[in-house]
C-alpha cells in the first residue's frame, strides 16, 4: 500500500517519466472530471434542498482542509478545545477516525487527542450525526468541533475554520484522483476563517504570499497564521530539549500526511536526515518495520525519530530501544482576536 502511494505522489507530481506515467496522468485527469461532478452533485443536493442537513442542538464548529495529506490539523483541534476548554466550555471532538480497527473506539489521532486533553471526548465513526445524537441522550456539551469536516455535508455547521499549508497551499493544483485537491480552490469562499499553517518553516515573505493569496481567492474570509513549534524530543517519559537534535544523525520514519514537514521541522532544528522511511497516512506500523528501523539507525549510528502521531502506534510490550518522539506546540500568531469574535458569533448563533 505505501507504495502503491509513493508511486501514485510520483506520477502526478511528474516526478516519474515515460508513456506508461504519461498515459496514467491522462487517465487520472479524466477520472478527476467525474470526481469534480460527482462532489458537485453530492454538494447540490444539500444546496438546493434535495436533502436535509441536520442541525445538531448544540453548536458545531468545523475544522477542515482542502487537500489530502496532513495540514496539522488534529494539533490545531486540540489548541481549539483548549480554548473552548479555558472558558469553561465543554467541547466534544466528532471524527471521522481514519485508519481505526473496528475494535478500536479511537484511531491514533483520536489517543493523541485524548492523551494530551484527558478531560476531552472524542467520538469516532463513519456516521458522525449519529455519534452526536447518541451522546446527547446521555451527556451535554457546549460545543461540537467537526474533525475533517469541510467536505462533510450532512451537519450543518455555524463557523468553518480552514487550514492552508504554507509548504504546499494547493498541491499541485489539481483535483483528486490527478492531484491533491479535494475542491476548488474557489470553495475556500465557505468558509469564514482560514489559517496559513506551518508558518514556521518559510520565510515571512513566502507565507504572506500565501495568505494574498487566500485573501485573492476569498476576500470576506479572516486569514490568520498558526505556527508550530518543537518543545521537545520525548524518549520514554523523559522531555529532551531539541538542542538534541543539533549536528544528530537521525532516520525519520512516519505515517503522516505531510512528511516533507516533518522533514523540515527535523532540519531547521539542525538535525541530518541520513535516511527515511514514510508510509501512507494513517500506516500501521508492524514489528518487524520497527525492527528494521532501528536496526537501519544502528548501522547508520542514527536514532531514529517518529511524531507523536506515530508514537500512538509503539506496541506497548516492546522493549529494548524507544524512538525519539517530536513533541509540538500551535498557536495562533495572526488573526486571533478576529477567530475569538467568530468563536462568539457561533456559539451565540448555534445556542439560539
Amino acid at each position: 500500500m505505501a507504495q502503491s502511494h509513493s508511486r501514485w505522489h510520483a506520477v502526478i507530481e511528474e516526478n516519474e517519466a515515460g508513456f506508461g506515467a504519461a498515459l496514467l496522468r491522462a487517465l487520472l485527469s479524466v477520472l478527476g472530471l467525474g470526481y469534480l461532478l460527482g462532489r458537485n452533485l453530492h454538494r447540490g443536493f444539500y444546496a438546493t434542498g434535495l436533502r436535509s442537513r441536520l442541525t445538531l442542538p448544540r453548536p458545531v464548529i468545523s475544522v477542515g482542509n482542502l487537500t489530502v495529506g496532513g495540514v496539522g490539523k488534529t494539533p490545531v483541534v486540540a489548541w481549539l478545545a483548549r480554548r473552548l476548554q479555558a472558558r469553561r466550555l465543554v467541547p466534544v471532538v466528532l471524527a471521522r477516525g481514519y485508519g481505526r480497527e473496528p475494535s478500536e473506539l479511537l484511531n491514533e489521532e483520536g489517543r493523541w487527542l485524548r492523551r494530551t486533553l484527558p478531560a476531552l471526548t472524542v467520538l469516532q465513526g463513519a456516521d458522525r450525526a449519529s455519534l452526536a445524537k447518541s451522546y446527547l441522550r446521555e451527556h451535554d456539551c457546549d460545543v461540537f468541533l467537526l474533525d475533517d469536516g469541510f467536505q462533510h455535508e450532512r451537519i450543518a455547521r455555524v463557523l468553518d475554520l480552514v487550514l492552508i499549508d504554507a509548504t504546499q497551499p494547493f498541491g499541485n493544483g489539481r483535483l483528486l484522483p490527478r492531484g491533491t485537491l479535494r475542491e476548488p480552490k474557489r470553495s475556500l469562499r465557505r468558509a469564514q476563517f482560514i489559517a496559513v499553517t506551518r508558518s514556521e518553516l518559510l520565510s515571512e515573505e513566502v507565507v504572506e504570499s500565501v495568505r494574498d493569496q487566500v485573501r485573492t481567492i476569498a476576500p470576506r474570509a479572516v486569514v490568520g497564521i498558526f505556527r508550530m513549534g518543537l518543545c521537545g524530543v520525548r524518549e520514554r517519559d523523559e522531555l529532551l530539549d531539541p538542542a538534541c537534535l543539533r549536528g544528530r544523525s537521525v532516520l525519520l520514519m512516519c505515517a503522516v500526511g505531510n512528511p516533507v514537514s516533518v522533514a523540515l521541522t527535523l532540519e531547521k532544528a539542525g538535525a541530518r536526515i541520513v535516511a527515511r522511511r514514510c508510509f501512507k497516512d494513517h500506516h500501521r506500523f508492524q514489528d518487524a518495520e520497527w525492527t528494521e528501523a532501528f536496526g537501519a539507525a544502528r548501522a547508520l549510528q542514527a536514532r531514529l525519530v517518529v511524531t507523536e502521531k506515530d508514537a500512538e502506534k509503539w506496541p506497548p510490550r516492546r522493549e529494548g530501544e524507544h524512538p525519539w518522539v517530536l513533541v509540538q506546540t500551535v498557536d495562533l500568531v495572526r488573526g486571533e482576536a478576529d477567530l475569538e469574535v467568530l468563536i462568539d458569533q457561533a456559539l451565540a448563533s448555534g445556542r439560539r
